[in-house]
């Protein structure tokens, strides 16, 4: 074998092994980013719409009373005439 032929097929098995090499690593890094974006994905949580949006009414009594029971629960959905609170009956 000439020195040509050697330095040739030296080249060729560094190209081989770089290309290995350089797959393997790609191959290292998918799997970190994927272990990586499971586990975030698992112990976090993220919203694009990070606000909640409401509307806040303020409910009065036209006459001084003590209330003496609620019949809504928080969140519930009511109607125009539901009765929402009983108001103490003595004088």
């Amino acid at each position: 074998m000439s020195q040509e032929d050697k330095e040739k097929s030296f080249l060729n098995n560094i190209r081989k092994n770089l290309k290995k090499y350089i797959f393997g690593l790609g191959l290292i890094i998918g799997c970190v980013v994927v272990v990586r974006m499971v586990w975030h994905g698992y112990f976090f949580e993220e919203t694009n719409n990070a606000y909640v949006h409401g509307h806040v009414s303020m409910v009065s009594t036209r006459v001084p009373e003590i209330i003496s029971d609620i019949l809504v629960e928080d969140n519930q959905k009511v109607k125009k005439g539901d009765v929402l609170a009983i108001l103490e009956s003595t004088d």
